[in-house]
């Protein structure tokens, strides 16, 4: 009993010292909480309600404040907690204090608990009086309603949770080390370890990996840090209260609910640990330890190291990228910064020049590991890019070309239009006949294994970084000896009877043999009704069509439903039934519109829309619409073109190349050759995305840019006059 109320006693006693915390923190909670409360709700309470809100904006502004969207009291709650953790335990960086407390009548886990819930409660006093107050005054704008009571303890336990993480973090820095600086620095590299480690992977993927694609969900980068965590959480908040106060919002606004839940059993699994690693490194740290760089000499050669690592990594990947992505460069920037790493950390723990630059084993560790990191990606060692499994080992697979597939639009019921929708659509399209697919992926790692023999003798490492001209964004073109070549990008994914599903990336020359073999997968029905819009969106479900054409943009077709039945049904059998030679070679001549109305659970009606492309072969769609009066031209009208210019990129001479038409008969040959819209239609398709068309009407009423031209003969003739041959 005497040790409980000795305990208390300390605690109190430990606050009372630390008074003008106290203070500082009650100033700074009242100005992000009470304060800045009643500075929103004076502007809200002027504010009307939009269309189909639920709440009020008073109410709304007040459950910003005393939720998650409250910058500033998420920046106090960060401030907080290191500075808590840092002045709490900071008399073990004195040989004095730290002798005077260990002399006092407790256990070590007490005098831990003791300052532990000192600092804890110097936080929760200001917050819980702060948030008392900005509730009363929030009660007298009248910004109560139902979700009021559910948002404030729920962002209550979340900001004290992320406090209590962060807290618990920088005590272990300053347990860890026996200076100030050090435990700053120490505190620093907790918090970015994993986003630096997750850099240095990602960058060495990226670089060395031909196959390697972006296929992992963008969430892991949220549990990188606490303090991403922190900020992510509070977006996912933010997303559900908006959806609370208008939930036809839910179409612009895609707040993961689960990913909410994610973020705080991370949170409490994090808090725990760190609070465990705390205990345990209080218990057994020396008392002699005041004043050195790190407290526990054992761990200074395993610390150098795993921060050696991705730090070199790092600082060699950026450097070689500023010189040709040269492997030598690489190799010699990374040692460099891994060899003055390690001395100034051998530096920092003898605080000796001479013993720093001794040899070390920690060092020769660190340096070897880099170079077998290196010759490691750079061989390839694990096999990453010609992993081919078996056939008998896959149950299906998926393929996605972005120059195929970005053609069309779907409605984000179907697929995550948002995030990574070739990931999605990989996911949910499995083709059971993969023999096409299969071989394709065969091309994929020949390709890839002619393409690394190419770079070994270049000083050039990444040639699509380099050299390469983009035509989708996907797809690259490869300049050299008069002779261009372009590379595909497919992605594909095996879907093994195991349960893994294995992704790669590819980068395919566009040959005659892999032209028939994309041809192959695109005329298989299993797959084309996969990618083509048509197989998810029912005619029942559109309500308005819209037309966009050459000259207008979004008109709105005056057809009844029926008519609108009768046309999408006519569009639906042209475009399933067009094949893939007809899909690259046809030109794109305008696009339908279908937009979708909806009615949510609060009765509130939104719509979603996707396009359709219409070619001009689609006879019998575009004579639906003619009929319906709406004009459907194949090419410009050349009476109102006034020239076109004409520009391509030099790559030779470093500049632009200019020139502009205003003959009327090469107008009019150039114009029945122009496409719609400014992007690559397919694979095999005789578009020449480098040469930019530029418009110039003789009304002015419209200003059409980077155009392409569809080439044959005629236009090369007319390229050959202009010097664009």
């Amino acid at each position: 009993m005497t040790s409980k109320n000795y305990l208390f006693n300390s605690i109190k006693e430990n606050i009372r010292r630390n008074f003008s915390l106290l203070i500082l923190l009650s100033v700074a909670m009242l100005a992000v909480l009470p304060a800045y409360t009643l500075m929103s709700l004076d502007v809200a309470k002027i504010q009307e309600s939009m269309q189909g809100e639920l709440i009020s904006p008073v109410q709304q502004e007040l459950l910003e404040c005393l939720g998650m969207g409250n910058p500033g009291l998420m920046v106090v709650v960060i401030f907080s907690a290191v500075l808590l953790g840092l002045t709490g335990f900071s008399y073990l960086h004195s040989g004095e204090k730290t002798d005077f407390y260990h002399s006092l009548p407790l256990k070590r886990e007490e005098l831990f608990v003791s300052s532990f819930f000192s600092g804890f409660f110097t936080f929760l006093l200001p917050y819980l009086g702060a948030l008392a107050l900005t509730c009363l005054i929030g009660g007298g704008y009248g910004g109560f309603c139902e979700n009021t009571t559910a948002t404030l303890f729920k962002a209550m336990g979340i900001h004290i949770l992320f406090f209590l993480l962060i807290y618990s973090i920088s005590i272990l820095a300053l347990l860890l080390t026996g200076n100030l600086f050090t435990a700053l620095l120490a505190f620093l590299g907790i918090m970015t370890y994993g986003w630096l480690v997750s850099s240095a992977y990602s960058m060495l993927n990226n670089r060395f990996l031909y196959t390697f694609g972006a296929f992992e969900h963008s969430d892991i980068g949220k549990f990188l840090s606490p303090v991403i965590s922190y900020l992510a959480l509070s977006d996912t908040f933010h997303a559900n209260l908006l959806l609370k106060r208008q939930p036809m919002a839910f179409t612009q606004v895609h707040g993961d609910a689960s990913l909410g839940t994610k973020l705080i059993i991370f949170a409490v699994i994090l808090t725990i640990l760190a609070l465990i690693a705390d205990i345990c490194l209080y218990k057994i740290r020396p008392s002699e330890s005041y004043h050195k760089a790190i407290a526990f000499r054992k761990l200074q050669p395993a610390i150098k190291v795993a921060c050696v690592l991705p730090i070199a990594l790092l600082a060699g990947l950026l450097f070689s990228a500023g010189m040709g992505n040269s492997f030598l460069w690489l190799v010699l920037s990374t040692l460099v910064v891994g060899l003055l790493l390690s001395i100034a950390f051998e530096f920092l723990y003898t605080m000796d020049i001479r013993k720093s630059l001794r040899p070390r084993i920690s060092s020769g560790l660190s340096l070897g590991l880099l170079i077998l990191i290196m010759a490691g990606y750079k061989t390839d060692v694990t096999g990453f890019d010609s992993y081919l499994p078996k056939k008998e080992q896959i149950e299906t697979m998926s393929v996605y070309f972005p120059s195929i597939n970005g053609r069309f639009s779907y409605d984000n019921d179907y697929f995550d239009i948002y995030n990574n929708v070739d990931v999605n659509f990989l996911e949910k399209t499995h083709i059971r006949d993969f023999d096409s697919v299969y071989a394709l992926a065969k091309e994929g790692i020949k390709a890839c294994k002619e393409r690394k023999k190419q770079d070994s003798v270049s000083p050039i490492l990444t040639m699509t970084e380099n050299n390469a001209v983009s035509t989708t964004g996907m797809d690259y073109l490869y300049p050299g000896a008069g002779n261009d070549t372009t590379l595909v990008s497919v992605n594909v994914a095996f879907h093994l009877k195991s349960g893994k599903t294995v992704y790669r990336s590819y980068l395919i020359p566009e040959t005659e043999k892999v032209i028939a073999q994309i041809a192959d997968i695109y005329d298989d029905w299993d797959y084309r009704e996969k990618l083509l819009p048509t197989s998810y969106q029912k005619v029942e479900d559109i309500s308005y069509l819209y037309l966009h054409n050459f000259y207008e943009y979004r008109k709105q077709l005056d057809m009844t439903k029926g008519k609108i039945e009768e046309l999408y049904k006519t569009y639906k059998t042209e475009l399933e039934n067009m094949t893939f030679q007809e899909s690259s070679e046809k030109r794109i001549i305008g696009y339908l519109e279908a937009e979708s109305e909806h009615t949510d659970t609060w009765n509130n009606r939104f719509s979603t829309s996707y396009s359709l492309p219409i070619y001009e072969n689609f006879a019998k769609t575009i004579r639906l619409l003619e009929d319906a009066g709406e004009e459907v031209p194949k090419a410009i009208d050349p009476d109102k073109i006034e020239k076109l210019t004409l520009s391509v990129w030099d790559d030779e001479l470093g500049e632009e190349s200019i020139a502009e038409v205003e003959d009327a008969k090469q107008i009019q040959q150039l114009l029945e050759h122009l496409s719609f819209e400014s992007c690559r239609y397919g694979v095999n398709s005789p578009l020449d995305y480098r040469l930019n068309v530029s418009i110039t009407w003789k009304n002015q009423e419209n200003d059409m840019t980077s155009l392409y031209l569809m080439k044959d003969k005629s236009v090369e003739e007319i390229l050959k006059k202009l010097k664009f041959d």
